[in-house]
C-alpha cells in the first residue's frame, strides 16, 4: 500500500463522515493511518454519555467499530462487520482524551480480524475490541 492509496482512503472516509451518517456522529480524528494500522483521536460529546455522565458503551463500541473499519480499508477490500466483541475496562467521561489504536491481525481471502484498543491521556486501557469482516470485494479508489 502507497502513500497515495492511504490519503484516498483518509479522504473517502473524511468526506463519508460529513454525509452526516454514524461516523458523523463518532467523529473520529484520523492522526495515522499505515497498512494494517490505524490511530484515531476522538472527543466525547455530551450525546455520547450515559445517563450517569460515563461514557456510553454504544458510543465507545460505535468507536471502536469505527476505527476497526478504518484499519481494515488500508487492505483495500470492502468490508461489513460479521462479529463484534467488546470488553469494557474503565469508566471513561466527557472530558476523557480517547486514544484508539486499531490493527488488522489477520487479512484472508474472505475474512479481516483486527483488534483495537481505546486508551486515556494517562495511556490506560478503557476498552478493547475484537472484530472480524466479510470481505464483500475490491475496494475502488
Amino acid at each position: 500500500m502507497n502513500k497515495n492509496q492511504i490519503q484516498k482512503i483518509k479522504d473517502q472516509y473524511l468526506a463519508m463522515i460529513d454525509q452526516k451518517n454514524f461516523d458523523h456522529f463518532i467523529n473520529p480524528n484520523i492522526i495515522k493511518l499505515e497498512d494494517g494500522l490505524a490511530e484515531v483521536r476522538w472527543l466525547p460529546q455530551p450525546e455520547h454519555l450515559n445517563r450517569f455522565g460515563a461514557i456510553h458503551g454504544g458510543a465507545l463500541a460505535g468507536l471502536i467499530d469505527s476505527v476497526a473499519s478504518i484499519t481494515s480499508l488500508t487492505k483495500l477490500k470492502r468490508i461489513v462487520t460479521i462479529e463484534m466483541n467488546i470488553s469494557y475496562i474503565k469508566a471513561a467521561t466527557i472530558s476523557t482524551k480517547v486514544l484508539a489504536k486499531g490493527l488488522v491481525i489477520q487479512s484472508g481471502k474472505s475474512l479481516i480480524r483486527t483488534t483495537v484498543e481505546l486508551f486515556n491521556e494517562e495511556n490506560q486501557l478503557i476498552t478493547r475490541g475484537n472484530l472480524t469482516f466479510f470481505i464483500l470485494g475490491e475496494l475502488t479508489l
